[in-house]
């Protein structure tokens, strides 16, 4: 549902705000340090195969 909220307002182009909210909130920059850090672990994975 929260996924489905941000979506919608994420391609409304009318929210403006809401998307550079959402960009610079903790909760993105976490996920996209996640992200980076999971990027990063492929190499040493396909490695160990």
């Amino acid at each position: 549902m929260l996924i489905k909220r941000i979506s919608k307002d994420f391609f409304d182009p009318v929210s403006l705000m809401s998307k550079i909210r959402f960009i610079r909130s903790p909760i993105r920059i976490k996920m996209l340090n996640e992200n980076t850090k999971f990027i990063n672990e492929i190499p040493r994975h396909i490695k160990n195969i």
